[in-house]
């Protein structure tokens, strides 16, 4: 106690006690004082009291605070049915609104009580039961709500929708579309708004009688876009020719989801969208620009549907930002051929990811449109003069200096290439960077499906000193051209490393004795990363060619300084099958070198070696993972061979590696007894569940 006898609790501001700040004339501290309530015990019974006089303060920010915190409490019934007075009382509105707000935090449980209250209420209160009763989400208040959907008082009536929409469920949504037959017009917008929240599935034959209505139809239209019915297209099209543009907008994205609905439905409203109106038209242009996102795409969407030049180059800016819909972008080969001129246009007057997808988008319609022809006799071809125009765009693109277009000429390439073409992209190729690169890597393999001559004679003329160079050796071994093994011998010689790499693991696909020779020089080569792969080809040569053709490469490099190649031998000396190996293999599962060991004990394994004499060594490996791959052995040894290896396990230093051994106890003869000894040994937390679970299920099998 001070002198003054003021009991002293903490935070309180400007050197004012508690109680004091609370009725300050200053709002802030008076919010500050509701901050240090938070520090006293939750069992201090003025807390409580002093936090509901905080709830009904004339400044928000202090109410805010408290609703807070009387959210978190615990939800005591003399805090919840404080709250639910607090929310019932008409005299003070900060103080209702407040207590509404804690009582949203208490979630579900919270509806009883205001259940309880709701028959001894007046008619004004009732709304506030509603709202508290929405913010619940149970379902227990559905059945109440339901009843007020016809009360005389319409804020009543407006009250218990809202709460419905909230809080959703078959039953609430049934009730909802009951009032759609209402006679009262503003029960029926109330019960559209609401479903329309739900984004509820309504009947066309429900919503059907609120079209001759203009005011109820113009809220319907989201609602009609989800019936799946070709009725609601018509109305849904002329809610693009209303002044408003936010009734415009709904009837956009009504119509795309009409148009997701069905096949039948989409070719519907792709005829619609062609015979679409000047002002409809405008409409969307301003929606594609104006609008919020959703109806953006949307908008977009019809606008290509309606084959609209002017959208281009809008909505391919939206789908520059990854913001445009992929079934949209689909849209365009709806448009057909027609659509080339208007896209390479845009692809002119703009720069980066709109010109090149543009561009893009212009040589794919071609392509499809080569591949329509002869399926159908409809199919539309595209003119001499768009293919003219076509060919210029992109070979321009190719020689021009924006990343972004050059890659969508090389990867469009294919729509107008010719065999010089493969000159062009091998020069391209070796400057480019890792992105343009693989995308000249697959059009130089299209290219070559029809020009083979003329893709093999540039790659002869290739530098191979370019990283780029790499995304051609696979090309290059697939080539079957006579000169092929010279061209990766060229590659392998490489001041690239990537481009090294590329090569040996090409030479691997080439299957000859020859290109086995090639592939084990590179065992010695600067680069750690050509030496793996030098080996990991070696083992495909091997698996191929047979063992016996690889001279002993493998097993020389089983001796490697560095780690991740000796890892790489093992492995594929595995892959060879070769047995010879296994005496220097077994001798590597004593290395304490970063995976070696591991992969030794993987090509034993793979070999189908029987390591049982070398398990209980294992069982102390220093790395984790060695022992972990090695208790999968337990299962191929004899029971009591198996309990001694994983008896030693257990007492490893990782607890991972206790706990995957007491898994594999459980499953071996004998196992449980072992593990019975073990638990009161075991302090880690981890293993002790492990243990109680393995006990349990091996407890259960022996029941069985």
């Amino acid at each position: 106690m001070s002198a003054g006898g003021h009991h002293h609790e903490p935070g309180a501001p400007g050197g004012l006690q508690p109680r004091d700040a609370e009725q300050a004339p200053d709002a802030e501290a008076r919010r500050a004082a509701v901050l240090a309530l938070a520090a006293l015990p939750a069992s201090d019974p003025s807390v409580q009291s002093r936090l509901f006089v905080a709830l009904g303060d004339v400044d928000w920010r202090v109410r805010k605070e408290a609703a807070a915190q009387l959210g978190q409490r615990e939800g005591s019934a003399a805090l919840i049915d404080a709250l639910v007075d607090a929310v019932v009382q008409g005299d003070n509105v900060g103080l209702r609104n407040s207590a509404l707000e804690a009582l949203a935090k208490h979630g579900p449980r919270v509806a009883a009580a205001l259940l309880e209250r709701l028959p001894r209420v007046n008619e004004a209160a009732k709304k506030f039961i509603f709202e508290g009763l929405g913010n619940t989400g149970s379902t227990d208040a559905v059945p109440a709500l339901v009843a007020a959907l016809r009360a005389a008082d319409p804020n009543t009536s407006a009250a218990a929708v809202d709460a419905l929409s909230r809080i959703g469920g078959g039953d609430a949504e049934l009730a909802l579309r009951d009032l759609l037959r209402s006679p009262d017009p503003f029960q029926r917008l109330a019960a559209v708004d609401a479903l329309t929240r739900l984004s509820s599935k309504v009947p066309y034959d429900e919503l059907a009688p609120l079209m001759v209505d203009r005011m109820t139809q113009r809220v319907a239209l989201d609602l009609l876009g989800r019936t799946g019915r070709v009725e609601a297209l018509e109305p849904l099209a002329e809610a693009l020719e209303d002044h408003s543009l936010t009734v415009a907008g709904s009837g956009a994205v009504g119509l795309v989801r009409l148009f997701d609905g069905a096949p039948e439905l989409a070719q519907a409203v792709t005829a619609r969208a062609r015979q679409l109106s000047s002002k409809a038209r405008e409409s969307l242009r301003l929606l594609v620009v104006e609008g919020a996102l959703g109806v953006r795409q949307s908008a977009a969407h019809l606008a290509i549907l309606a084959q609209d030049p002017g959208i281009v180059e809008v909505a391919l800016g939206l789908a520059s930002e990854g913001a445009l819909p992929s079934e949209a972008l689909q849209a365009f080969v709806l448009w057909g051929p027609d659509a080339i001129e208007p896209l390479l246009d845009v692809h002119q007057q703009t720069s980066g990811l709109v010109s090149g997808l543009a561009l893009e988008l212009a040589c794919d319609l071609v392509q499809h449109a080569r591949l329509s022809a002869g399926a159908s006799t409809a199919s539309v071809a595209p003119s001499n003069d768009a293919l003219r125009l076509l060919r210029a765009r992109v070979s321009a693109a190719l020689d021009g200096h924006d990343d972004a277009v050059r890659r969508a000429a090389v990867r469009g390439l294919g729509a107008c290439a010719e065999p010089d073409d493969a000159r062009r992209l091998v020069v391209m190729l070796e400057q480019a960077g890792e992105e343009l690169a693989g995308s000249i890597g697959s059009a130089l393999r299209h290219l070559g499906r029809a020009h083979t001559e003329a893709v093999a004679s540039a790659l002869r003329t290739l530098s191979f000193d370019w990283p780029g160079a790499a995304v051609v050796c696979e090309l290059i071994a697939d080539s079957h051209d006579g000169e092929r093994l010279e061209g990766l011998r060229a590659a392998q010689a490489s001041a690239s490393p990537v481009v090294r790499r590329a090569a040996v693991l090409a030479l691997a696909k080439v299957h000859d004795e020859e290109s086995a020779e090639c592939v084990s020089l590179s065992l010695s080569d600067d680069d750690v990363n050509v030496r793996v792969a030098a080996a990991e080809a070696l083992g495909v040569l091997g698996r191929q060619l047979g063992v016996q053709k690889l001279h002993g490469s493998l097993r020389v490099a089983l001796d490697a300084e560095a780690p991740a190649v000796v890892a790489a031998a093992a492995r594929a000396l595995a892959l060879a099958g070769d047995i010879s190996s296994v005496p220097t293999l077994r001798d590597k599962l004593k290395s304490e070198r970063p995976g070696v060991a591991l992969a030794a004990l993987e090509a034993l394994c793979a070999l189908d070696v029987p390591l049982d004499d070398v398990l209980a060594e294992l069982a102390h490996h220093p790395d984790d993972e060695v022992v972990k791959q090695a208790l999968g052995l337990a299962r191929r040894v004899d029971g009591a061979t198996a309990r001694r290896f994983l008896s030693e396990a257990l007492h490893h230093t990782a607890w991972h590696v206790r706990a995957a051994a007491v898994s594999a106890l459980a499953r071996v003869e004998g196992g449980r007894d072992v593990l019975l000894a073990h638990v009161g040994r075991e302090s880690d937390e981890h293993v002790r569940r492990a243990l109680e679970a393995a006990l349990a299920s091996s407890g259960q099998a022996g029941e069985g």
